[in-house]
């Protein structure tokens, strides 16, 4: 998909390059920007089969993101540090705390040996970045953004990202006076703090990162519940929210998509009030057994309330 979708929250503008299909190729690149100078970019997973080729333009600053090691949203990652280490940038590459970071690492060595058996020094420049759950990272994008890892549960070691703009505005009470005086000496006092989320993006995942009552039905990977409830806390503000639906309909058995901890149509639907606060709810990641076309129809059969502020993102056509 070389088209973005495009959504607009006031003077938030988002917009998303790629998408996934489940078990192929799972990459999506977002612009996130309030005016043009404060555009931050940022690359969720990297399969390598759906990267977005806008992922290999000369962004100085191009987190990427991943949600777990699967290969289906991780496959691409060499080729885009190779691309973006042509052009003298370095690149940090943010993993879930307890994923195989140590396995990781040995991969990117031996493609980078393989890419040049004769070379004297590592030809790829990246950091690797601890993700753990509502632990800020905040050194990764603007000044007034950050990237705030949340749980969520799936097959293997997973979290999601959330990208939280925050933003002060001088208390009412104040407004009208000698603010250089009351800076000095009440200093912060002065304002109030407020902390927009402006995308979230879960990866794979069941809904319990939604509901946590339902985390009982993953029991791969154990997600401590005071985990959960947070990332629901702070997922459900997100003004646009990207996460996966895997599997509708009935030739899929709900029971079998939370095996594979993954999300069922059918999730979503039962779960429909937790999306109240969210102004764009994307889907992605569909089965490969789904077309788009199928897809689209199960967006179109949801209830009206949550019909209208979905999306689909469907990295290609029924015909490709």
């Amino acid at each position: 998909m070389t088209t973005p979708c495009l959504f607009a929250c006031g003077e938030l503008k988002v917009e998303i390059f790629g998408g996934g299909i489940a078990g192929w190729s799972s990459s999506l690149l977002v612009n996130v920007f309030r005016s043009e100078n404060s555009k931050c970019t940022i690359l969720f997973d990297a399969g390598g089969v759906t990267i977005p080729i806008q992922a290999v333009k000369k962004h100085n600053k191009l987190p990427i993101l991943i949600s777990h090691l699967h290969a289906d949203h991780f496959s691409g990652i060499h080729a885009i540090l190779a691309a973006r280490s042509l052009s003298g940038l370095q690149t940090k590459i943010v993993l879930p705390h307890h994923a195989d970071q140590t396995t990781f690492q040995q991969m990117l060595q031996l493609q980078m040996k393989l890419n040049n058996p004769f070379a004297t020094r590592p030809d790829l420049d990246f950091e690797i970045v601890s993700a753990h759950p509502m632990q800020e990272l905040t050194r990764l994008l603007t000044a007034q953004r950050k990237v705030v890892p949340f749980a969520t549960q799936h097959t293997l070691a997973s979290c999601g990202y959330a990208i939280v703009f925050s933003k002060t505005k001088l208390k009412a009470e104040y407004v009208g006076k000698d603010i250089a005086k009351l800076r000095a000496e009440l200093g912060d006092a002065l304002f109030d703090k407020e902390e927009v989320v402006e995308v979230a993006y879960t990866g794979d995942t069941t809904i319990a990162f939604l509901n946590p009552s339902l985390a009982k039905c993953t029991p791969h990977v154990q997600v401590e519940q005071d985990d959960l409830q947070r990332t629901a806390d702070l997922v459900r503000k997100a003004k646009v929210l990207i996460t996966e639906c895997t599997y509708f309909g009935t030739d899929t058995p709900r029971e079998l998509a939370h095996e594979r901890g993954h999300i069922h149509g059918d999730d979503i639907i039962d779960n429909i009030d937790l999306f109240d606060e969210v102004e764009h709810l994307v889907l992605t990641h569909f089965s490969q057994k789904y077309g788009k076309y199928q897809a689209q129809a199960f967006i179109d059969g949801l209830p009206e309330k949550l019909r209208q502020k979905t999306q689909l993102l469907f990295p290609v056509s029924d015909e490709e």
